[in-house]
């Protein structure tokens, strides 16, 4: 979670409190224990896609039911705890955030796929991402 939970720093997790977008969770994936950022939850709060802040591509939505633990409430550094900071999303992180989730009311596998395709593109050398972005309407010409 660079740069806002530095390795090694203690957090304070508060189990079963009422999370949403922009919340940091602490989840359960494949079963290993992921910290990473709320950047959607569905409209009925079934489903939802996290990313770290230091991450492009969010994660692949998940059902929050069982899988979040809790909300990271305090980053403890030194001897003084304080509340995560806010999240500053670079322009491509936006942008990629934005066309990925335009299926994800709608329809999670369609989000799903967005997600992969989008992840494909992205390990495409320069010059064929910026002409991926160009056809996605995500950069002018």
């Amino acid at each position: 979670m660079l740069p806002t939970i530095p390795p090694d720093r203690e957090v304070l997790l508060a189990c079963g409190k009422e999370w949403e977008a922009g919340s940091i969770v602490a989840f359960v994936d494949a079963r290993r224990l992921i910290v990473h950022r709320i950047v959607a939850v569905s409209p009925d709060r079934r489903w939802v896609v996290t990313r770290g802040d230091h991450r492009i591509l969010p994660d692949e939505p998940f059902e929050a039911k069982d899988a979040v633990i809790g909300v990271i409430t305090r980053i403890r550094e030194g001897d003084s705890w304080s509340p995560p900071a806010a999240v500053t999303e670079s322009w491509l992180q936006s942008r990629v955030l934005r066309w990925s989730l335009r299926a994800f009311d709608s329809d999670v596998e369609r989000c799903r796929r967005r997600l992969r395709l989008t992840g494909a593109i992205l390990r495409l050398p320069r010059r064929a991402f910026s002409k991926a972005l160009r056809l996605m309407h995500l950069k002018k010409s």
